[in-house]
């Protein structure tokens, strides 16, 4: 008695379908032979011969040859040797061809994701590849597939639900070998770009039997599911989410899928606009997992024109690719109704502001907005050769020094005498801007290259003198003035030194004086660099209109009597009598060559370009090391300078690795960004190679890419397309299929 329920199809070797599978696969097989496995038993020589066979058509041969070299005995020993290594790895993706497929093996999608290119889209939530298989044509591997879905709508309603079926490429195509019922309910379940294109195409077609959706909840009811081609880009098996369906389809036709007899793995293919994580099944466990869901394997056959060759791994290609229909009964099936429902996405999330791809373009234009901006910052003006900016004054005897400006003797100084005898330093200058603080005058030494400076400290003055102990340790002895300068006023500068310490003169006028200070005439024999550091950019701004050096310490007397004649005549007089070493009144108003009124002094000269005697690189940090507000102030503007580096880099690098490595590498990159920097600068004379400018960059770096650590910052951006990696499950990255609570 007929129970009106349709019996079990037995699992038979000479099945109909199981013959034109078959009969197709010999038909493949003769027109389209596998050239590599026929050459891998052949000579070097036979296999040249075959090759150079001008029958075949050149892409066909070129993939034989690559094919066949991969797998000659010694040159696979040698590539497999260092393959553990994962830059090895990479290297070996790089030398592939274009036409290449696939390439890499990884452990996970998330894995493959990380290591796909960042010059091509991901996945297919795109609108070229939504238009690309607008005219896939029917295959041969498609009659066995074809067959069973005409059996699947003659038993039971009419309804498909085509898992990954683009535009509705199988409907269309289909149709055409055999007739659709008249109450056919096609289903397809595809991304969004996808869905839009196909919507539109349909509408085009005036086509009421097609619908498109994102939510997978719509195989609940639905007779047949259709996957052909699809399942080995859904990173969610297939069988987890019919376990969630309440009524699960009673038929799977699942086509073109890659099983591997004995491995599994995951693999990036290049699907021409793009690439996408591709996943090749182990087959005992593929078929395993639906028949513990009440299924029944009906029905498999071989799909010659679909295969899964990976360059360098052969142990995980898959020659031919395999479908197969299953059958189950209802009785059977888990009834486990689910407890939410689900979406089915592939990259887009619908609250995104801005198209991914388009968002990751202005965050990759962002980072080099920021690198560009910090290399102009960090050396500007890009040259070592800046012209001095030292100009004679129109009207009267001086130089005006510019923003960077110094002139430096023609030889060393030299003061007769005993080294620790008295002498003493006269300077008449204007400062230009006394919120400045740099040096106007020093005398140096290779060996002690500060050994005496007179500065100007924004309005105070500050002269240092500095001597090597035991073991060439440096101290510093410091004579600070404030309230000195007022701006546009002249100051005469008097500092003389005698058995009874170190005074200095303010326009004639004793202003301080110490005892301990020690200045003597060994201090003063040295070159000369005037308006500049002789060990950093600190050049001075202002007009000098004149310097003294004496061997012998002025009275108070002479030192009133000195200032009267610089500002009445523009130079001192008596010069035998005080024993004048050098006095240069700045009165050529012309030419390179500074003058000294003493006929035996050295010449002072004006460079042609601003220059730095020697430039330190990466200077000790504690060096610069202070509580005082202008040593801060620069730091903090190093640190904020590098933030901004440190949260773009770290939001575009997370894009294809986990948020930690990401970090880690955009600390990476800070840190030799700042050092490239930072190394440069000591060949820039208006810069200061600083090691601890280096601890401050490192250190924006750092707080940067941790402020991208937070969840909430992540899913802020992610609502403006910038999804990390990690946000895959709330946000998919393309190609994947993941399940959303809803």
């Amino acid at each position: 008695m007929d129970s009106g329920r349709r019996k079990k199809r037995p699992r038979r070797n000479d099945s109909p379908v199981r013959a034109i599978g078959d009969f197709m696969y010999a038909k493949h097989a003769a027109r389209k032979p596998n050239l590599a496995e026929r050459m891998k038993q052949r000579s070097p020589r036979e296999i040249l011969a075959a090759i150079d066979d001008n029958s075949l058509a050149p892409k066909t041969r070129k993939k034989a040859l690559v094919e066949v070299l991969l797998e000659i005995g010694p040159l696979s020993y040698l590539i497999n040797l260092a393959k553990p290594i994962p830059a090895y790895r990479r290297f070996l993706n790089r030398c592939l061809p274009s036409w290449v497929k696939c390439r890499g093996v990884y452990t996970s999608f998330a894995d493959a994701r990380a290591h796909a290119p960042k010059s091509v889209p991901l996945g297919y939530d795109h609108d070229e590849i939504a238009l690309g298989y607008k005219n896939q044509k029917f295959l041969a591997s498609d009659y066995p597939a074809a067959f069973w879905l005409r059996e699947a709508l003659q038993d039971g309603p009419p309804t498909v639900l085509d898992l990954g079926g683009s535009v509705g490429i199988s409907f269309y195509a289909w149709e055409r070998y055999f007739p659709y019922p008249e109450n056919l309910r096609w289903v397809v379940c595809e991304v969004p770009s996808v869905v839009h294109a196909g919507e539109k195409i349909a509408l085009e077609e005036n086509e009421d039997r097609l619908r498109f959706t994102s939510q997978i909840e719509q195989a609940d009811g639905c007779n047949c599911l259709l996957a052909s081609g699809s399942l080995q880009y859904i990173e969610t098996p297939i069988a987890d989410l019919l376990k969630r369906l309440t009524r699960p389809p009673r038929h799977l036709i699942i086509n073109r899928v890659p099983l591997h007899s004995s491995r599994e793995c995951i693999t990036l293919q290049n699907i021409r606009w793009a690439v996408s994580p591709y996943r090749v099944f182990q087959r005992d466990a593929f078929i395993a997992e639906y028949e513990s869901l009440g299924y029944t394997l009906v029905d498999a056959w071989p799909v010659p024109d679909h295969s899964c060759w990976i360059p360098f791994y052969p142990e995980f290609s898959v020659a031919t690719s395999r479908a197969c229909t299953f059958e189950g009964t209802r009785n059977k099936v888990s009834k486990r109704r689910a407890a939410q429902t689900y979406t089915m996405t592939f990259q887009c999330n619908r609250s995104e502001l801005l198209p991914r791809r388009l968002a990751n373009k202005l965050l990759l234009v962002a980072c080099f907005l920021i690198l560009c901006g910090i290399l102009i910052a960090g050396l500007s003006p890009f040259t070592p050769h800046l012209k001095n900016q030292v100009r004679w004054l129109n009207d009267k005897n001086g130089l005006y020094f510019g923003e960077y400006a110094s002139i430096l003797s023609s030889t060393p100084l030299r003061v007769d005498g005993p080294s620790d005898g008295p002498c003493s330093v006269e300077l008449w200058v204007q400062p230009g801007d006394i919120d400045d603080s740099n040096t106007m005058l020093a005398f140096q030494t290779a060996e002690t290259p500060l050994r005496f400076r007179i500065q100007q400290n924004v309005d105070s003055l500050k002269v240092t003198r500095q001597s090597l102990g035991p073991g060439r340790q440096a101290s510093e002895k410091v004579i600070y003035i404030q309230g000195v300068f007022r701006q546009g006023t002249p100051r005469l500068i008097t500092v003389t030194s005698g058995a009874q310490g170190t005074a200095v003169y303010l326009d004639g006028n004793l202003t301080r004086a110490s005892p301990d200070f020690g200045l003597t005439r060994h201090d003063l024999n040295g070159g000369i660099v005037v308006g500049n550091s002789p060990v950093a950019n600190d050049s001075w701004s202002g007009v000098l209109r004149g310097i003294g050096i004496y061997n012998q310490e002025l009275t108070p007397d002479q030192v009133r009597h000195d200032y009267e004649e610089w500002t009445r005549s523009g130079q001192p007089r008596d010069l035998d009598a005080k024993k004048a070493v050098a006095i240069y009144t700045f009165a050529e108003r012309s030419g390179k060559i500074v003058h000294s009124q003493v006929p035996s002094a050295v010449d002072l000269q004006i460079p042609d370009y601003y220059l730095v005697l020697y430039p330190p690189f990466l200077q000790r940090f504690w060096k610069n090391w202070g509580w005082h507000w202008a040593f801060w102030k620069d730091s903090l503007i190093n640190v904020a300078g590098f933030m901004p580096l440190g949260f773009v880099f770290c939001a575009y690098f997370s894009l294809s690795r986990p948020v930690g490595r990401a970090i880690i590498l955009t600390i990476i990159f800070g840190c030799a960004i700042s050092f490239i920097i930072e190394a440069t600068q000591s060949y820039l004379p208006t810069r200061d190679s600083d090691s601890m400018d280096f601890i401050n960059n490192t250190l924006g770096t750092i707080l940067g890419a941790l402020l991208y650590r937070p969840r909430f910052v992540q899913d802020l951006l992610a609502r403006f397309g910038i999804v990390t990696l990690e946000n895959s499950h709330a946000h998919s990255t393309a190609g994947d299929a993941v399940l959303k609570a809803s």
